[in-house]
C-alpha cells in the first residue's frame, strides 16, 4: 500500500487553487436561464398580477424569455420577448433591454437586472408604466 506524502498533496493543492483563482472569472450566462416567478404592479392604475418566465439562452447573452401570467386575477397572459444581456462585474448584475409589439398595448418596453437569482424590471406602453420582480424558482 502506497501513501502520498504531505508534500506532493500541498503542491496539488497548490496547484488546483492557482488554477482557480488565477484562471479568468467570467460570469456564467446560464445564471439567467432558468424558471422564474413573482408579480407585477401597474403604478398607472395600480393593477397587479402575477408574472412568470422560463429564460433559455439563444446564442452569446442573447436570451428567449416566456412570459405567462395572470391580470386581472382571472386573465391569462402568454408572451415571448427575445432580448440581450450585459453582464457588469462591478454591479454583479446582467442588464437588459426589451422591446416587444403586443396586441392590446401597442409598443412594450421594458428595461431592468437580474443578478441571478432575483430579476426586477421596469415596463411602460403609451399610456401605462409599472414593474414586475420575480426569483428565480430553478
Amino acid at each position: 500500500m502506497s501513501r502520498t506524502s504531505p508534500r506532493t498533496i500541498t503542491a496539488a493543492s497548490a496547484l488546483v487553487l492557482s488554477l482557480f483563482f488565477l484562471s479568468p472569472q467570467t460570469a456564467d450566462a446560464a445564471d439567467l436561464c432558468g424558471k422564474w416567478k413573482g408579480v407585477w404592479h401597474g403604478c398607472t392604475d395600480g393593477l397587479k398580477g402575477t408574472c412568470n418566465a422560463r429564460i433559455t439562452k439563444t446564442g452569446p447573452n442573447c436570451y428567449k424569455a416566456v412570459f405567462s401570467g395572470r391580470a386581472f386575477k382571472v386573465m391569462p397572459y402568454v408572451y415571448t420577448m427575445h432580448f440581450k444581456a450585459c453582464y457588469n462585474a462591478q454591479t454583479g448584475k446582467y442588464h437588459f433591454r426589451m422591446k416587444k409589439k403586443l396586441p392590446i398595448w401597442d409598443w412594450y418596453w421594458v428595461r431592468g437586472s437580474s443578478d441571478g437569482c432575483t430579476f426586477f424590471a421596469r415596463y411602460n406602453t403609451d399610456d401605462h408604466v409599472g414593474y414586475f420582480k420575480m426569483t428565480k424558482v430553478r
